[in-house]
């Protein structure tokens, strides 16, 4: 008995295209399309539902709503986004505070949306401790847990690159040979541009001292950007100060607005020893 004939799949130039519905070109357009890595599929109503929130805006009284439903825990110190360090406020004008200061209701949302995720992992966390025989169960809980801190992290990573670009934004309203300041490897604390800002500011100012002393003869120089040296002489007049103001007099601040009333309708203190150029406008 001779066997069936078995067709010969279609050769195109060096690849071997398999017979199937589509057409030759469309398996040639599928070899070049951009595959997403996916995970499995979840319950309809689930990707429904995120689908919508995701896509949908929440109205002001939805979210001041879940906002006093949940609550920040009192011994979780990081969930406020970080303030502008007063001298450096001082020195920013109208518009750019304005700027920041959108910036940090954005940010808030998002510190406040970790907030029922770490209720749920603190739930998890209980249960996980509790001893029980039913080893899937916890087994179970522990996958769970791990999956919502994964989204713990994901989410606080976005909200320091926030932070990030708040100082970046800020980097034009600093003098030249303040602009290290705005580095990547400067720390965030409780304030944007780290704990001890005189410190860091004298620092700076012996530095570019140091810089102008060593310049050829004719030339200054100024550490600028990141820290490096560079040939440009620094724009800045006068010798850099550094003040505190004494704030205590005043009104509690403002979320957004962190400092006395007596500087919020001020265009910048012209004065400031941090300020820079206004950029010019486009």
């Amino acid at each position: 008995m001779t066997s069936p004939v078995m067709a010969a799949p279609m050769k195109v130039g060096t690849n071997t295209l398999e017979s199937s519905s589509k057409s030759v070109i469309e398996q040639i357009a599928d070899k070049f399309k951009v595959a997403e890595n996916s995970g499995p599929l979840v319950d309809k109503g689930v990707s429904d539902l995120i689908d919508g929130l995701v896509a949908t805006r929440l109205d002001e009284k939805q979210r001041a709503e879940l906002f006093d439903k949940h609550l920040c825990p009192a011994n979780v110190q990081k969930l406020k986004p970080p303030r502008v360090n007063t001298g450096i406020w001082q020195s920013m004008d109208l518009e750019a505070r304005q700027r920041d200061a959108k910036s940090q209701k954005l940010q808030e949302i998002f510190l406040r949306g970790l907030v029922p995720l770490i209720s749920a992992v603190d739930k998890l966390n209980d249960m996980s401790n509790r001893k029980s025989s039913d080893h899937e169960l916890v087994n179970k809980v522990s996958s769970v847990m791990g999956d919502i801190v994964d989204g713990v992290a994901l989410i606080a990573s976005g909200n320091y690159e926030l932070s990030i670009k708040r100082r970046d934004a800020i980097r034009q309203n600093l003098r030249a040979e303040y602009k290290p300041l705005c580095s990547h490897s400067n720390p965030v604390t409780e304030f944007l541009f780290g704990d001890d800002l005189s410190d860091k500011i004298k620092d700076l100012s012996e530095t570019n001292k140091l810089v102008s002393r060593l310049a050829s003869p004719g030339r200054q120089m100024s550490v600028r950007g990141r820290g490096s040296a560079r040939g440009r002489g620094w724009r800045g007049r006068g010798r850099a100060t550094f003040l505190e103001y004494n704030t205590s007099n005043f009104h509690s601040p403002n979320r957004y607005n962190p400092y006395p009333p007596k500087f919020q309708n001020q265009q910048g203190n012209r004065g400031s020893p941090l300020r820079g150029r206004r950029p010019h406008r486009m």
